[in-house]
């Protein structure tokens, strides 16, 4: 009997409680009403339809598809045919290096070889022929090709190796944008999504780009996002380069507004018009002359404006500064 009167109280604390919050909460919505009521109503604005985009901005510096520098030993210089700023096709002659060596092991090999086939034994002769693969390619090595179609950015002394030259490449087939992002940002983004970047150096200019790689590692850097002890943590994104202009050189420094959201053909209003109530929304709609509360459903939010799935229809009015008394600022 005692365990049943107990339960019986229980439920009727829970019900008061219950009605208790639904009490405060009409009681706020009634006063909300009211206030607004008194003070008359500011701007208001139109619900209406349109495209919604959230975006994340990161900056970066171009960088070219592949870079490379091939270098040797002065003293081994036969011929140099690549000049700076010159553009090579794949499989150009850049230089000759001395050979004699090289050459000399390559006929050497291949007279072995010619003479292990002669006497037939199979060991023999794959012995020779590995050692005649690797004395021409040691003998081609002798002779820098391009490895792809390129710019040669470099010609002469490599800094802090004496004697040392090379000759540097670089592939501007494609150019892409490495950028670093905070790690709190992180999860707003994959690959394949898409962007919009301005390089300083060219202005006027927009170009589309698409995240083609995404670290797998958070470093010490630039973006925002502290780790523990405060530390600055971000990871390394590459966003490749559609459409790039002539006049955009690897290096520049790019900034990238990247499309993290999108709606389409939604009804949206600014969020100033957005009243926060518990874990809910609302906003006032002016209705004959009058704003009254109305609970909304609120969708994707960007920084200026709200989607709203459920609550409202395209063409009512509302206000725009629902909390803010008429001529506020």
């Amino acid at each position: 009997m005692k365990r049943h009167w107990k339960w019986i109280g229980i439920s009727i604390l829970i019900l008061l409680a219950a009605g208790a919050a639904f009490y405060g909460w009409q009681r706020r919505e009634n006063d909300l009403r009211d206030v607004m009521q008194e003070r008359g109503h500011g701007p208001t604005v139109m619900v209406v339809r349109g495209d919604i985009r959230r975006t994340l901005t990161v900056f970066g510096e171009v960088i070219p598809k592949d870079e490379i520098t091939l270098a040797f030993n002065i003293n081994e210089l036969l011929e140099l045919k690549a000049e700076e700023g010159e553009t090579v096709e794949q499989g150009q002659i850049l230089a000759v290096l001395n050979n004699a060596q090289q050459e000399l092991t390559l006929l050497q090999a291949e007279r072995a070889l010619a003479k292990a086939r002669v006497e037939g034994i199979p060991a023999a002769i794959r012995e020779k022929e590995l050692r005649y693969e690797i004395a021409r390619a040691d003998y081609e090595a002798t002779t820098l090709r391009a490895p792809w179609t390129g710019v040669v950015t470099y010609v002469g002394r490599a800094d802090g190796a004496p004697g040392q030259y090379q000759i540097s490449l670089l592939n501007r087939t494609e150019l892409f944008i490495e950028a670093m992002i905070g790690e709190l940002d992180i999860h707003q983004i994959t690959c394949e999504q898409e962007g919009l970047a301005t390089i300083d150096a060219v202005p006027g200019g927009r170009w589309p780009v698409q995240i083609a790689r995404i670290g797998h590692r958070a470093v010490h850097g630039r973006g925002g996002g502290f780790g523990f002890g405060g530390e600055e943590r971000t990871v390394p994104i590459t966003l490749k380069l559609f459409q790039p202009s002539s006049e955009i050189l690897p290096g520049f420094s790019a900034r990238v507004e990247i499309t993290t959201a999108e709606v389409r053909e939604v009804l949206k209003i600014p969020i100033g018009a957005l009243i926060e109530v518990g874990l809910d929304w609302q906003v006032m709609v002016v209705e004959e002359g009058k704003p009254v509360p109305r609970p909304v459903e609120v969708g994707l939010i960007t920084g200026k404006v709200a989607e709203i799935i459920s609550g409202l229809e395209e063409g009512e009015e509302i206000l725009l500064h629902p909390m803010q008394a008429p001529g506020e600022a």
